[in-house]
């Protein structure tokens, strides 16, 4: 058996080096060496889709490395079937698939696989279910280099943050669902995958799954090609919880909203968590099914819009101590004045700050540092589509005037007019969706309103434009007004 289990090692590790990380994981994670009779071995797969994909895409490649490494007789055999023992998460020396790499890393004839390996059996754990029962599928999209710990909090992304450690302390029980939107760049990723990490920590008994809108659809579609949507259901209809990143990658793909809106509704009604990420706010989602849109809006809709001035000094600041590089102040000031796009961009600059220094060895100056965001400034044009960016503030409050029909005074004022405070809550929205403008900034605008109240009208219009008609039809008229009427 052991002869067998290393000749299973050494399938790994040369398939391994052939797929990328998420492929690799997605198929071979939830493997477990079942048994080897003769020359044959048997590996168990979760259910009977898995099995079938593993056949699928990667019989012809097994058989290659065999017939090279001289293993003609040998044959792998895939099964659905698992241990009769099993009991959650697999501990049995027998069929545990660790031990397939055990000898593995004492065996002299063995070396030139010792690192691969290793680094394969650290990173795998086993989850086996019978076939009848739900797929308990341990997330190999879950990268543990994002947390909490490592995500700077500023005035742009509080909001976010809070809900985020929140969901992850009693997930399923306050803001359920919960969706998260923003540009691009703006650590939206990061709180989602930071969401997983810590649940993951904290609440070790749940089945937790992050996954891309594309790789939903993906596999969604490949169930439908291999007629094994039913297993598809499975895997994701039986989770504590699920986060869904960039959700408006599903937009125009009936088939795929469809599904979600029904997976949706089988993890609510169970009070199972459910996260999501996306470019936009809900209401500006288009070709999307209102009862999904519905759903996205039923709980917590929090935004994370560019980083101030501070918090992109403390982004650069941070970046630069994790690369080992000391950036001088007006450098630092430098590139967060003039780099504004988002956190992924600002990083960059440091980075190829890093190179300057590691590869010319040179000290950064002024004239340096202006060259490489020029580099930046000039990517971000040709890349960055935004239709807002041009949309000032008298633009937006000259529109809102003449369609509510409200003096200037009055929309500055301290007037408790429910028509008057109405469309200073309309304003406050209207300036958070258009501009970079902080609440406490917003709140300066509108009559020196405190970041609590502007907060307050915000979230109160988002409310509003679910279960308001006539609120959100205002709204989205006032907003395709503004963006007509932008200056060229």
């Amino acid at each position: 058996m052991e002869k067998l289990k290393n000749i299973w090692s050494l399938i790994l590790t040369e398939i391994k080096k052939e797929l990328s990380e998420e492929e690799f994981y997605v198929w071979f994670e939830n493997l477990c060496f079942l048994e080897s009779i003769g020359d044959n071995i048997k590996i168990s797969a979760p259910n009977l889709f898995h099995k079938n994909q593993i056949e699928k895409r990667f019989a012809k490649k097994i058989k290659e490395i065999l017939t090279k490494n001289g293993h003609n007789d040998v044959v792998i055999e895939f099964t659905n079937q698992t241990p009769k023992t099993y009991s959650g998460k697999q501990e049995s020396n027998k069929t545990a698939f660790s031990e397939t790499f055990s000898n593995l890393n004492t065996s002299k004839k063995n070396t030139l696989y010792k690192e691969p390996v290793q680094s394969i059996k650290d990173r795998i754990t086993m989850y086996i279910k019978k076939e009848e029962g739900p797929t308990n599928f341990k997330n190999p999209f879950l990268k543990k280099k994002y947390t909490f710990e490592n995500f700077i909090i500023g005035p742009n992304n509080k909001l976010a943050y809070n809900a985020s450690l929140s969901i992850s302390k009693n997930p399923g029980k306050k803001y359920n669902p919960c969706l998260i939107y923003g540009g691009v760049g703006l650590g939206k990723t990061h709180l989602l995958q930071s969401i997983g990490n810590k649940t993951e920590e904290l609440h070790h008994n749940l089945k937790i799954l992050y996954v891309t809108a594309e790789n939903f659809l993906n596999e969604f579609v490949e169930s439908i090609k291999t007629h094994e949507t039913k297993q598809f259901k499975k895997k994701y209809r039986y989770l504590d919880m699920l986060l869904i990143d960039d959700i408006h990658d599903l937009q125009k793909k009936e088939g795929i909203q469809e599904e979600l809106f029904h997976t949706f509704n089988a993890l609510y009604e169970d009070n199972k968590q459910l996260v999501f990420t996306c470019d936009r706010s809900p209401f500006e989602l288009t070709n999307f099914t209102d009862r999904l849109k519905s759903r996205f809006t039923r709980g917590l809709n929090v935004d994370i819009s560019k980083p101030n001035f501070e918090l992109r000094v403390a982004i650069i600041e941070k970046k630069a101590e994790e690369d080992g590089i000391k950036v001088p102040k007006d450098i630092l000031n430098l590139v967060a004045q003039k780099v504004t796009t988002n956190v992924r961009d600002l990083e960059a600059a440091v980075t190829k700050l890093k190179a300057y220094i590691d590869l010319d060895n040179i000290e950064i100056d002024i004239e340096t540092a202006e060259k490489i965001i020029k580099e930046i400034i000039i990517y971000e044009k040709e890349t960055t589509n935004e239709p807002n960016s041009k949309i000032n503030i008298e633009n937006i409050k000259k529109i809102l005037l003449r369609e509510l029909k409200i003096a200037h005074k009055d929309i500055e004022g301290h007037s408790k007019k429910p028509e008057i405070t109405k469309a200073r809550h309309i304003y406050a929205y209207l300036l958070r969706n258009f501009t970079e403008l902080s609440t406490v900034e917003i709140g300066k605008i509108i009559g020196g309103k405190t970041h609590s109240t502007v907060l307050y009208s915000i979230n109160k219009i988002d409310r509003d434009r679910n279960n308001d008609k006539e609120i959100n039809n205002l709204i989205t008229e006032l907003m395709n007004k503004i963006k007509k009427n932008k200056p060229n």
